[in-house]
């Protein structure tokens, strides 16, 4: 069952604890993209997720988006994002209370090469898309993050379309830990111009993300873009180097690799070369 609520980024992560503890499954808060609103990364929407106590039929009338719908939301996203917000807000508030099966309540309407169609609708003279990349703080931290963030944004004129919290938990499994302690987990998707200098400045405004969750203790995810420097992927992944060797020592004729990989194990060739 899906519980849906206004909420503000300054209490988010004990209301997300809170309700875990209570034995919800999943949850996140979406944050406020309209930078001329005063609630600019602070204030949300916060859906929860908790097992029903006893089975019930699913009706056939639930609120849903189509894809028409995600497109206009998408469209005002970039043309009037406090509209994009209230009407995104007043969809997921209506839907309280709805319930979904477990295993598909997480997947979403996708609409193939949408970008084109924003791009025709708002009449853009460069080609754009949507960039996602994650950065992890101290939950602690949550909300100073996003304060900052949202006043460099503001200056910075960062174009964010859509944005979303939720928690993650230590990873004390893995070689290279997404999260060396339980984070708070922001997700930020930028509407990147697709020219040589919309891209160089896309890239200024993720590492600018990724240098502040650094600076508060916090780290980023590896592989949603080769962005990163080699000194952020360093700070964050302090075993970077070691993987790269054991990488070279399991496969010398580098039978696994991807673009992401021989950027970063060039990178850092060269660095350990400086």
């Amino acid at each position: 069952e899906r519980i849906v609520e206004r909420a503000r980024a300054d209490g988010v992560v004990e209301v997300l604890e809170a309700n875990a503890r209570a034995g919800f499954l999943f949850g996140d808060f979406q944050f406020s993209i309209d930078p001329a609103s005063p609630g600019f990364l602070s204030e949300g929407i916060l859906s929860c997720y908790r097992p029903l106590a006893a089975p019930r039929a699913i009706p056939a009338n639930q609120r849903r988006l189509s894809e028409r719908d995600w497109l206009d939301l998408l469209t005002l996203a970039q043309t009037d994002r406090n509209a994009a917000f209230e009407r995104y807000c007043g969809y997921y508030l209506s839907t309280s209370g709805q319930i979904y099966w477990s295993d598909t309540h997480q997947l979403g309407t996708y609409v193939p090469d949408y970008h084109d169609e924003i791009d025709r609708r708002i009449g853009a003279s460069v080609p754009g898309s949507l960039m996602i990349t994650e950065v992890f703080v101290p939950r602690r931290r949550l909300a100073g993050y996003l304060a900052e963030t949202a006043d460099e944004c503001r200056r910075g004129a960062v174009p964010i379309v859509y944005g979303t919290v939720r928690l993650i938990e230590r990873d004390d499994e893995t070689f290279l830990p997404w999260a060396r302690e339980s984070y708070a987990c922001i997700v930020f998707n930028l509407r990147v111009e697709r020219s040589g200098a919309g891209v160089e400045r896309a890239k200024a405004q993720f590492r600018r993300l990724i240098d502040r969750a650094l600076r508060l203790g916090g780290s980023f995810y590896l592989t949603y873009h080769r962005w990163a420097t080699a000194e952020q992927l360093a700070a964050a992944y302090p075993r970077f180097s070691d993987f790269l060797a054991a990488k070279r020592g399991y496969d010398p004729a580098s039978v696994f690799a991807s673009d992401w990989y021989r950027h970063y194990d060039a990178l850092f060739a060269r660095r350990a070369a400086a």
